[in-house]
């Protein structure tokens, strides 16, 4: 591990350090400064653009500091940062279910979306120019308040050129090399309307016209009428009409200036629940029907739970009002809702219709919680720990224990897996039952950042990003070789295994997956106009289930 020198100080710095590794070298993160330290050397930051660099006040612009010197020749090696913590990817925010699971509002995203705006205006006062304004160069804090704008190094100032562009945010009407502050306010135009829609608006279907080339230069977006948008994508109507006009004249007109200063969201959004019978493919039947859009559900013998916007619906019918992100699991016959609040675990029983206000405290310490086969893991610095109920149903002692160890600060937890990267590839740790780890190398993500994943029954499908381009990987049981899905239209991960391992899958086309954990390779494709993207599959044993706004259906084949 690296031994560098900062300001005449020797840092030593190991794994629990590491952060990520990119294409132009590895960042470390240490107290409340992050390390680059760049692979090819040539590519260093001048000095000079530094001190350009230096003119952004802005304390959400993560921007180059210090020079790093290697521990052993006085030779620059990279630069400090500030390092900032609870953070996401901006691209996660893109996908329906992520909003939902994270309740975030329409309004919520326009605040988004205003903040980016106001750091866009201060970098073009200052007399420098973002050019590759693409989502990945986004962090976004986890209260979803703030953005912050790394990859700062790339930045054109006025003696040194930009460094990168990615395709998909190049203003196809200007010339190559050429920037200015309206390709710098195209580039946000196409960033920031995934934020409030979450597609890309050169992406859907059209006859004639594909990929972002053609499209961008005949200025052909989704607002035309001869495209077509998947379902699972918001309405436009959540975007301020005043930029919704904007947006339409940036990706339609050709205009190339900066957005609008008033804007208000005053649509209600509604979800509209399409229809559900007379399907060429399908028996449906609907089950039930909540008081609020379903998010989540977890069956339990009977004690169910369906997790709702503002709450959970137990199988009686009862509500339990919880505003909070929250993890489900089972303790015998009861159900379990676990959160992180300052820092630690609290755990409520459900069953017992007990309120936030009078949840259980635990002296566990957490960063990050998830669910899966109905228990509940949390991520505790660089371990894994499976959290365990001892003694009676009603009011159990809780306890955790170590079941896995992962990279600290570069891990994430998704739905069932939790995701680390190390060096350009990523190693994954899956919970096939209790007491149980398993981690696997997967090497074909070399190069991406995944955005979204989920492991359910022996099927791992995660959502990578790479050159602006998003690709879908279908893992098996043997997690051997993934079936590789290139250039999607959205970004969720819709699906659910049943217990005799037969997978059910809705993709970004609207169509239905059908295929076995131990052969992802062999898909059977069942297209209906019943079945669109903004359904969220679910199962209870061999049945499968789906929600439709309010309202949950059992699905099964003719």
């Amino acid at each position: 591990m690296p031994k560098v020198s900062v300001g005449g100080r020797i840092i030593s710095l190991n794994k629990n350090n590491f952060l990520a590794q990119g294409g132009e070298g590895a960042v470390y993160a240490k107290g409340k400064t992050a390390f680059k330290i760049y692979t090819d050397k040539s590519k260093m930051i001048p000095a000079g653009k530094i001190r350009e660099l230096a003119t952004l006040t802005d304390p959400k612009i993560i921007k180059p500091e210090e020079v790093i010197f290697s521990g052993k020749i006085n030779k620059p090696i990279g630069y400090t940062m500030q390092y900032v913590t609870q953070t996401e990817p901006l691209c996660r925010v893109f996908t329906k279910s992520f909003k939902d699971r994270n309740s975030i509002t329409p309004e919520m995203s326009f605040d988004l979306v205003k903040n980016m705006h106001n750091t866009i205006e201060h970098i073009h006062k200052k007399g420098i120019l973002i050019v590759d304004l693409n989502e990945m160069n986004f962090l976004t804090c986890k209260k979803f308040k703030d953005v912050y704008f790394i990859d700062v190094d790339s930045y054109q100032t006025q003696t040194h050129p930009a460094t990168a562009l990615m395709e998909s945010v190049r203003d196809r009407h200007m010339n190559l090399g050429t920037f200015t502050t309206g390709t710098d306010w195209f580039s946000f135009a196409v960033v920031s309307f995934q934020v409030f829609i979450g597609i890309h608006p050169y992406k859907g279907k059209h006859s004639s016209l594909k990929g972002f080339d053609a499209r961008m230069s005949a200025n052909v977006s989704v607002f035309n009428k001869d495209v077509n948008v998947p379902k699972s994508c918001l309405s436009l109507k959540v975007i301020p009409s005043q930029w919704r006009d904007w947006y339409k004249a940036v990706f339609e007109k050709g205009l190339r200036e900066c957005p609008p200063r008033e804007g208000e969201v005053v649509c209600e959004v509604v979800t509209i629940v399409q229809a559900v019978d007379g399907s060429n493919n399908f028996v449906i039947k609907e089950l039930f029907e909540c008081d609020a859009d379903i998010i989540n559900y977890e069956p339990n013998f009977g004690n169910d739970c369906v997790v709702c916007k503002g709450g959970i619906r137990m199988n009686n019918g009862a509500f339990v009002d919880h505003p909070h992100k929250i993890s489900i699991g089972y303790y015998k016959s009861t159900p379990m809702a676990a959160r992180i609040e300052d820092d630690h675990i609290r755990i409520f029983n459900i069953k017992m219709r007990q309120d936030a206000t009078e949840s259980m405290s635990y002296n566990i310490k957490a960063d990050e919680l998830m669910s899966t086969g109905g228990r509940i893991y949390a991520k505790q610095n660089d371990k894994i720990l499976e959290v365990e109920f001892i003694g009676p149903e009603h009011k159990p002692i809780v306890t955790a224990k170590i079941i896995g160890t992962v990279m600290e600060k570069a891990t994430q937890l998704f739905s069932g897996v939790a995701i680390q990267s190390v060096l350009e590839s990523y190693v994954t740790s899956v919970f096939p039952e209790a007491g149980k780890c398993l981690q696997h190398t997967l090497t074909e993500l070399e190069g991406y950042r995944v955005i979204n994943a989920r492991y359910d029954g022996g099927v791992l499908i995660i959502i990578g990003v790479k050159k602006g381009k998003y690709d879908r990987f279908v893992y098996g049981s043997d997690m051997s070789k993934p079936r590789i899905a290139k250039d999607i239209q959205s970004y969720d991960v819709n699906f659910r295994t049943l217990d005799n391992g037969i997978c059910i899958s809705i993709i970004d086309t609207e169509d239905v997956e059908v295929f076995s954990a131990k052969n992802v390779h062999k898909v059977k494709v069942v297209q209906d106009n019943v079945i669109h993207g903004d359904m969220k599959i679910f199962n209870d044993g061999n049945t499968v289930m789906f929600a439709d706004g309010k309202k949950m259906f059992s699905m099964r084949m003719k």
